[in-house]
């Protein structure tokens, strides 16, 4: 019987050809994943001596074949048990290290600054990004960037988001999740004054998600890290302590951070310079100016201090989010803490 199905295969010179092939293409799979892809000089050399092989030896060709399939397995699950291995030691990481990435709201939420300011800070920053657009600036109202509006178009706020993303990619601008909360929350609102907004509804779910970024990393070296960026931030539009002609641009890559400085507007108005931030210049470059006069930071710091008074009190009335789970929970308290005493 055996004699009977190799002598047919040897006959048979497009099986064994299809057979070959499929051999090569599957060792290449199997030999490369275990070199993590080098060594193909090497495999071009054995596939040639192979090759011959199998024109001289029918029953070589099958006897290579049927190993080869058992060690393909074998290097499957070695790939699977090595990839699980890997994900469980991130996931139970305690506390150790920098988490770099954060947006500047996020980054003042870690640092305990007042709600009022990060709220500031986040809705100043959609606007800088144009995710966000000023219908009025006294007192401020703003609503959804018309391409980013995506109620109407989708019923869950999943899909919405995954709507968002997707026109965000014709601004050039990419939209953080913690955005996604806002942008739903003034979406829904409709054009308004941002005192007018009640924020806590988002405020819970933005805190929580930051501890989450934040899980695995070190509370106190990530608070100093991005404590000097923020200290940093203004500096690096002054070269040898005078203003170097290109402030805008950096301003305008630092915006965020600058803002979270507790003397921003003496950097942001020096002088005979004032910043403009984009979303009040026009594409000549000429300025929008604002009502009263004001300049860009008085403007922001006027909308801080309102924030404060319009801010329900409800905000600062978190319970524990985490329940079980006492990392992340000291980690909230921490946190919140920080922020109701900064």
């Amino acid at each position: 019987m055996l004699s009977e199905v190799l002598q047919i295969f040897e006959q048979s010179t497009l099986a064994r050809f299809i057979l070959g092939a499929l051999f090569l293409v599957f060792l290449g799979r199997v030999f490369l994943g275990l070199t993590r892809k080098s060594g193909k000089t090497i495999f071009a050399i054995l596939s040639v001596a192979l090759i011959i092989l199998f024109l001289r030896s029918p029953l070589a060709q099958i006897i290579f074949t049927l190993l080869l399939v058992p060690l393909g397995y074998w290097l499957r699950k070695k790939r699977v048990r090595a990839n699980e291995v890997y994900e469980v030691a991130i996931v139970r990481m305690e506390g150790g290290g920098i988490k770099r990435g954060l947006a500047a709201a996020e980054a003042g939420i870690l640092l305990g600054k007042p709600f009022n300011i990060t709220l500031t800070v986040a809705i100043l920053g959609m606007l800088h990004k144009r995710i966000l657009k000023q219908v009025a600036d006294s007192p401020l109202s703003v609503e959804v960037e018309h391409s980013l509006q995506t109620r109407r178009k989708a019923a869950t706020s999943e899909v919405r988001a995954d709507l968002r993303r997707r026109a965000a990619q014709n601004l050039k601008v990419a939209i953080h999740p913690f955005e996604e909360l806002f942008l739903e929350l003034l979406e829904q609102e409709g054009p308004k004054s941002i005192f007018e907004v009640d924020f806590g509804i988002v405020m819970r779910p933005f805190v929580q998600s930051v501890v989450t970024r934040l899980g695995g990393f070190g509370l106190e070296e990530s608070r100093d890290y991005y404590a000097q960026i923020i200290k940093r931030a203004p500096l690096e539009a002054r070269s040898e302590g005078e203003l170097i002609k290109d402030r805008e641009r950096v301003f305008d890559h630092n915006f965020g951070l600058i803002l979270l400085g507790s003397d921003f507007d003496k950097y942001l108005d020096d002088g005979a310079y004032s910043y403009h931030p984009a979303w009040l210049r026009s594409t000549d470059g000429e300025r929008i100016e604002l009502s009263g006069g004001l300049t860009f930071a008085q403007w922001a710091s006027e909308i801080m201090v309102g924030m404060k008074t319009a801010m329900p009190e409800k905000l600062y009335e978190f319970e524990t989010i985490f329940e079980g789970d006492s990392i992340s929970t000291s980690l909230m308290e921490g946190i919140l803490k920080a922020t109701y005493f900064g």
